[in-house]
């Protein structure tokens, strides 16, 4: 409840100021919208918003991360399958991955605090589209393993009893 009453609420505005933000952009009237952009959120808060946004990330997708390479560590306990095994580390491999884009986030917004350029930090929002190639790449090289581990499977159960002479 903390959680939510604390943070994601909060960032409910900066998702809605984003949205506004892009959208006079792409309609080209940010000029005529800026005043209610920086009455909504002063530009100079963005950056803070977005390293605060970015350490929950973080915490989300390195937390999960843990658990799945806990998951993985115990493989055999848990009796996992290959397929599950290959799943498992596809997964803790991808958390990885997102929380590392959530450190580069807020890398960002922290240079652009250091330079005193708030709208930079908008950038820092746009990082975020790395999860998608994060994904897309994740998951291809999970349905190439996949299908070698198939192969093998079915070359293992081939009967090569006939084949002695």
């Amino acid at each position: 409840m903390f959680f939510v009453l604390f943070y994601i609420y909060p960032l409910k505005f900066l998702m809605s100021w984003q949205c506004k933000y892009f959208g006079a952009i792409f309609y080209g009237t940010l000029r005529e919208r800026y005043i209610e952009l920086s009455t909504m959120i002063p530009f100079s808060k963005i950056p803070h918003l977005m390293i605060i946004y970015g350490v929950g990330f973080i915490f989300v997708f390195f937390l999960l991360f843990f658990l799945n390479r806990h998951a993985y560590r115990k493989r055999y306990w848990l009796s996992l399958n290959a397929r599950e095994i290959l799943e498992t580390q596809s997964t803790y491999r991808r958390y990885f991955a997102f929380g590392c884009v959530g450190l580069l986030s807020i890398a960002i917004a922290w240079i652009s605090i250091l330079l005193k350029f708030s709208v930079g930090a908008i950038l820092a929002g746009v990082v975020y589209n790395l999860i998608w190639v994060i994904v897309i790449f994740e998951g291809r090289k999970l349905k190439r393993e996949i299908l070698i581990l198939e192969n093998d499977l079915q070359t293992d159960n081939l009967d090569f009893s006939n084949d002695v002479e």
